[in-house]
């Protein structure tokens, strides 16, 4: 409102002599008749006044004054709320009258996308995912950018079971704008696989190679090779590491999922072989483990003579027992075993010694217990294994 500036009358009517000056406040918004002017003081004391005031007992001056009734006031404030908030102007003068205005100021929150999944973000192929979102700030609609997610609630979820590497993106709209595009990618791994490729027979005493053939492993490639000799024994070899790939998933280049090579064998032989050789290939990746059914070589050991002939020994020990050479030289003629890949072990039912090639080198040789007598009673039974040395006369 405006201010008027009056001052009590005495009982003469007159002004009080004094500089005192009170201020009014009209309650209706606008100068009553005669008053609503800024009344000043002359040097004197007082100043002009007229007598037709508000009422009887107040006098309102007409000169010497300073008029005040068009003042206003303005101005401005930045604020920056972050949600929505109501600012109250409170204006007063004089103590008399306060005057308050509120304005609320209605904030929108950009949107924004938050992506989890019951997996993580890397899955193996055939396993599935729930891909969970969350919009936050103003937002009422949200469109799928990439990938085959077709629901449009703004907080859900959607089971996805991708083959290959997919990335999912969306973005949110409303009264808050458009957020940006937001994503998240499952990784997929392929489950490894592998192959070996390797000879049906080898000739004994060569070594060979062997190939093997892989994907998706990206952690180890093993082949670990068993050899099996004809003593019954059987010993597990070195295993022989590859390199692994450098990647797992259907969308790497070939050369970083695929691995592949010759592998060069080096056999333990000894007099016993091995006869049969046999290859386990495992591959292990990101998508979990391959073990190929193993692969089995065959040796080639010719263990037959091409011709051997034993004469017959009817009685030829008869009344000597036991029989000591070579200081009792029972000679049986020489027998030629040839052409066979292992050397010549000789058993016997009954201790004897061998010369082996004329060298007059007599040997001992391992006496078999058959638990019987031996056939006819006199005959001595000689039996024969192999195992590798050239042909022996």
């Amino acid at each position: 409102g405006l201010l008027g500036y009056v001052y009590p009358s005495t009982a003469s009517n007159l002004p009080v002599s004094t500089t005192t000056i009170y201020e009014k406040i009209d309650p209706n918004g606008g100068p009553p008749a005669g008053f609503g002017t800024i009344w000043t003081t002359s040097s004197g004391g007082e100043g002009p006044y007229t007598n037709d005031g508000p009422n009887g007992s107040f006098k309102c001056p007409t000169a010497g004054y300073t008029d005040y009734s068009g003042l206003s006031w303005s101005g401005s404030s930045t604020v920056t709320p972050t949600s929505t908030t109501s600012y109250t102007l409170v204006a007063s003068g004089g103590g008399q009258t306060t005057k308050t205005i509120t304005i609320s100021v209605t904030v929108y929150v950009p949107p924004t996308i938050s992506f989890t999944s019951s997996l993580g973000t890397a899955i193996v192929v055939g396993q599935s995912t729930i891909i969970y979102w969350t919009v936050a700030g103003d937002a009422n609609t949200i469109s799928w950018t990439s990938g085959d997610i077709t629901n449009t609630n703004l907080n859900s979820n959607s089971t996805v079971s991708p083959n290959d590497t997919t990335t999912y993106c969306a973005v949110a709209s409303g009264l808050g704008g458009t957020s940006p595009e937001t994503c998240i990618t499952i990784t997929v791994y392929q489950i490894p696989t592998g192959s070996l490729t390797i000879p049906a027979v080898v000739n004994y005493n060569e070594n060979f190679n062997i190939e093997y053939d892989t994907k998706y492993a990206n952690t180890s490639i093993t082949i670990t090779p068993t050899y099996q000799y004809l003593d019954g024994t059987s010993t597990t070899g070195t295993a022989i590491t590859r390199t692994s790939a450098s990647g797992a998933e259907l969308g790497d280049p070939d050369s970083d999922t695929v691995r592949s090579g010759v592998v060069p064998i080096t056999v333990p032989w000894n007099d016993f072989g091995p006869y049969q050789i046999t290859f386990a290939l495992t591959a292990t990746g990101s998508g979990g483990s391959a073990s190929v059914l193993p692969s089995t070589v065959l040796v080639n050991i010719d263990q037959t003579p091409d011709n051997i002939t034993i004469e017959e020994s009817d009685g030829l020990l008869k009344d000597l027992d036991p029989v000591i050479t070579p200081d009792t030289e029972i000679l049986s003629e020489m027998y030629l075993i040839d052409d066979i890949d292992i050397p010549v072990e000789i058993k016997s039912d009954y201790p004897i010694m061998v010369d082996v090639n004329g060298g007059e080198d007599w040997e001992d040789v391992r006496e078999i217990d058959s638990g019987l007598p031996p056939a006819g009673g006199n005959d001595i039974d000689i039996s024969v294994e192999w195992s590798r040395l050239p042909d022996h006369d």
